[in-house]
């Protein structure tokens, strides 16, 4: 008798494992929508998934992440474009690319600082994404600092004069990096995404 119930066990076992990964390869066979989402520091929470249009955002499903942090979005091919992944009760997002050509990749990251510690592998439109959102983050972050050191030495106007010409260093820094990226990926939704930014 336990040997029949240990044998069942494991026929069920080996059934479920054959249907799970039957069901991956059929997923990946099509041109499904698969991404993996992996952060570390937010085990067993919410993820909403969101698809954007202009200012306009709309939530195509609810994810969980499990003990390790890990979550799989999954869904009927979805058109090119711009999509986020959103922390409810939480300032954070992930904007990423989903193209006709490739719906199917993985994004991981840590909750201690998002924007340097994000990965992707199996899509070089978001990994060409990532590094451009880094180089606009870091020189937004070095253009607040100098505002808020322009305004503190308002009255001393050797110190004026340096944190303008820094600020405006910094205004020219961006303007090269927006053409060197529009340049670089001539013809991607990344190029239209950089062209749309400068009109703004």
């Amino acid at each position: 008798m336990q040997k029949s119930v240990l044998l069942l066990f494991f026929i069920l076992v080996i059934s479920w494992s054959c249907s799970t990964q039957n069901k991956e390869d059929a997923i990946q066979k099509t041109n499904a929508v698969q991404i993996g989402l992996t952060i570390k520091g937010w085990e067993n929470q919410k993820v909403l998934v969101e698809s954007r249009s202009g200012k306009k955002t709309t939530t195509l499903d609810t994810l969980t992440t499990d003990k390790n942090g890990h979550a799989v979005f999954i869904h009927a091919p979805l058109p090119g474009g711009l999509y986020l992944f959103t922390f409810p009760e939480k300032r954070w997002f992930i904007e990423y690319i989903i193209d006709d050509d490739n719906q199917q990749f993985s994004i991981t990251t840590d909750t201690t600082d998002f924007f340097h510690h994000i990965k992707v592998k199996k899509s070089k439109e978001n990994k060409a994404l990532f590094e451009y959102q880094l180089d606009v983050y870091n020189l937004r972050r070095l253009s607040r600092k100098y505002t808020i050191l322009y305004r503190k030495n308002i009255k001393n106007a050797d110190s004026t004069k340096k944190y303008k010409e820094l600020y405006e260093n910094l205004s020219n820094d961006y303007q090269k990096k927006l053409k060197e990226y529009t340049r670089k990926y001539k013809g991607t939704f990344l190029a239209t995404i950089i062209n749309v930014s400068k009109e703004v």
